[in-house]
Parts: structure tokens; C-alpha cells; sequence
């Protein structure tokens, strides 16, 4: 009873201990926090969350915070599971990019994705097009990679720069998960100079927690305009015409009616001339004018009537299809487009090689966490 009693007080007393305790040093909290891990790990999960609760207090950097909070909550995870989610939401909140260590159990990593599979976790971020120059009107797209949660309305997005020590880091975008961004390469309206600045990106779901911050760096290269800037060659315009095959119904209307009427004029004149064979017979000779005349007349008329026939059957089958050269509108309508854009762009180009001293080109690179 004793022995339980020595160890209850030693529990409920370490925050205070630790509390008074100077941590002057980040090598002195790693060494408590490597004892408070070997604590847990050993069995002594009561004591060790109560003195990782006091470290994680006065932690110093964001690696040691998200760190003593990830042990937190494992060491929670093995005497009270209910309040393990919290800290273990908070280190990954803090440090994304943290994850369970070698020694963590199968227990440990299962609690540690549960928790976060929940939370809105960027996984990428990028500018485009990458180079841009600032105080020009120029602009260049943040996108930010959120994966989208079932259930859950898309997050809120904050992208966030740091520009000096104790200075408050600039907003360069601020919207929801999956839109596009723009920020105009200036800080504070002012042109950035070369170098390498702390990048966040704060995600914030719609439960009110503490945002998620997921850090970077941006490479940013400023260089002053030594060159004034070309002109684009001015689009080349040409006869836009397209071959259209169309199909010519008036030419099949005139076919048929001629047909028509050689069928039945030459039916008509062949009908009469065979009329008049008898008569002829009766009063010329064989071989006279008469007879050779009226044989050429029915001749001619029978000539007719197959002419009209054939034109006739080939009005119902042809198609009078004629290729004809039509404008294409949409090529049209392209290249008046390209025109009025060269227009308008070497107008905007003359005006900025007029101020080339003020202007600079900044091109920005996101670096990966090291």
C-alpha cells in the first residue's frame, strides 16, 4: 500500500517538477525526452505522459513540439486510449510530414493512421508558370493539393511566407482546397529579394481545430530586367478555306424534267412518224425522199425517247454532289483572337521596357523539407 502510495504521489507531482525544472537548452528537453519515451516504453506509461505533458509545455522548436506530442499521445494510447487522439492529432497538426518511428507497434501505427485519415493533409503545392515579374500586372497560380475527405466540406487553404526574423509572415493566398491561387511575386507590394523563405501552408477543416501546417521552403531567384523583353512574333493570318462537298438539288430537278421531256417528245415524234408509213408506202417509190425522210424522223424519235429514258434513270441514282470552297469560321474567328491578344500584348511590352529599371523577374521553386 505504501509502495502504491509513493508512486501516486511521484505521478500527480511531476508536472510540477518538470514545470519548475529550467529547459534551457533543446539538447537538455531531447535528453527528458528520450528518458520520458524509454519510461512508456518500459511500462511506466503514467508517469511518462505526466512528465511529456509538462515538456510539451516548453518545448521549444516545431520538431520537439510535434515530437514530445506524438510520444504523448502514444503514451496515452497505452493508459487512458480515450485521450490519445488529441496530442497525436496535434503532432501531425504541428508536423505533418512526421511519422511513427521504428519502434512504434503495430497498435501504435494503427491509432496513429486513424487519426490521421481525419484530418485534411496537403500533399503538394506549386506555382505555375514558375517565373513571373513583379509590378508588371503578372501573376502566378498557388495550387495546393488537398486530398478531399468523404463527408466533409473542402478545407480552408492559407498559403503563408516568411520574410525575416520576428516579422509576421505574408499571406501570398487565401481560399478553399482545389481552387486557384494567384499571388503577383511582390512582398508587401515590394520585389523579393534572392533567397530562401520559410513556405506554410495552414489547412483548416470545417471542425475549428488547430490548422494543419505543413512547411516548406520557397527558392526565390529576383533578378533585375538587364534586357528589354522581346516581342512575340506577330501571328501569321492566311486565307482560312475548307472544300465542302454539297449536294446540288436544283442540277437533279433539271435532269429529271429533261428527261422528261425527251422521253415523251421522242415517244410523240416516233408515235406520228409510224403513222404515216402507210400513206408513205402507198405513194412513194422505194428508196425515195419521202420514205428516207419519215424512216430518219422515227428514227430520231426513238433516239429521243431512249436519250430521255436513260437521263431519266440516272436522275433518280446520281447524287450531284460539287465541291465548293467555303470560309472556316472557327480558324476565322481564331486568328482574329490571336491578333487582338499580340495586339494588346505588345502594346502592355512597349509600356514595361519604357520603366525596365523598377522591373524585376522573380522565379520561385518550392524546396522539399530537409
Amino acid at each position: 500500500m505504501r509502495k502504491f502510495s509513493t508512486l501516486r504521489l511521484r505521478v500527480l507531482l511531476a508536472p510540477l517538477m518538470l514545470a519548475c525544472v529550467p529547459f534551457e537548452t533543446a539538447a537538455a528537453q531531447g535528453g527528458e525526452l528520450a528518458r520520458f519515451v524509454a519510461m512508456y516504453r518500459a511500462g511506466n506509461s503514467e508517469q511518462a505522459a505526466a512528465g511529456l505533458l509538462a515538456l510539451s509545455r516548453v518545448a521549444q522548436s516545431v520538431d520537439q513540439r510535434a515530437l514530445v506530442e506524438y510520444h504523448l499521445g502514444l503514451a496515452l494510447l497505452r493508459t487512458r486510449p480515450a485521450e490519445a487522439s488529441a496530442p497525436l492529432r496535434r503532432s501531425i497538426a504541428i508536423d505533418p510530414d512526421l511519422r511513427p518511428d521504428s519502434a512504434a507497434t503495430t497498435a501504435d501505427r494503427r491509432a496513429w493512421d486513424e487519426v490521421r485519415s481525419q484530418m485534411a493533409i496537403p500533399t503538394s503545392v506549386r506555382f505555375e508558370p514558375a517565373t513571373v515579374i513583379a509590378g508588371a500586372g503578372d501573376s502566378v497560380g498557388v495550387f495546393v493539393d488537398v486530398p478531399g475527405m468523404t463527408g466533409s466540406a473542402r478545407p480552408r487553404v492559407r498559403v503563408l511566407l516568411g520574410v525575416g526574423q520576428g516579422k509576421d509572415p505574408i499571406e501570398l493566398w487565401a481560399g478553399t482546397a482545389g481552387e486557384r491561387g494567384t499571388w503577383d511575386g511582390t512582398f508587401r507590394n515590394e520585389p523579393p529579394q534572392s533567397g530562401a523563405y520559410p513556405l506554410i501552408i495552414e489547412v483548416l477543416n470545417e471542425s475549428g481545430e488547430a490548422p494543419v501546417r505543413w512547411r516548406r521552403s520557397l527558392q526565390v531567384s529576383a533578378d533585375a530586367l538587364s534586357q528589354p523583353l522581346a516581342l512575340s512574333p506577330r501571328p501569321r493570318m492566311i486565307n482560312a478555306m475548307t472544300a465542302v462537298r454539297v449536294r446540288d438539288t436544283d442540277q437533279k430537278k433539271r435532269s429529271r424534267r429533261r428527261g422528261v421531256i425527251w422521253t415523251v417528245g421522242g415517244t410523240l415524234v416516233s408515235f406520228a412518224a409510224s403513222r404515216m408509213v402507210p400513206d408513205a408506202v402507198k405513194i412513194s417509190a422505194p428508196n425515195s425522199g419521202p420514205r428516207i425522210a419519215l424512216a430518219s424522223v422515227y428514227g430520231a424519235g426513238l433516239a429521243g425517247a431512249l436519250f430521255g429514258a436513260t437521263k431519266l434513270t440516272l436522275s433518280a441514282t446520281r447524287s450531284y454532289e460539287t465541291t465548293v470552297l467555303v470560309p472556316d469560321e472557327q480558324l476565322l474567328r481564331r486568328q482574329r483572337y490571336q491578333e487582338s491578344s499580340w495586339l494588346a500584348d505588345s502594346a502592355r511590352v512597349t509600356s514595361l521596357n519604357a520603366r525596365r529599371e523598377s522591373l524585376r523577374r522573380v522565379t520561385v521553386q518550392v524546396q522539399e523539407r530537409r
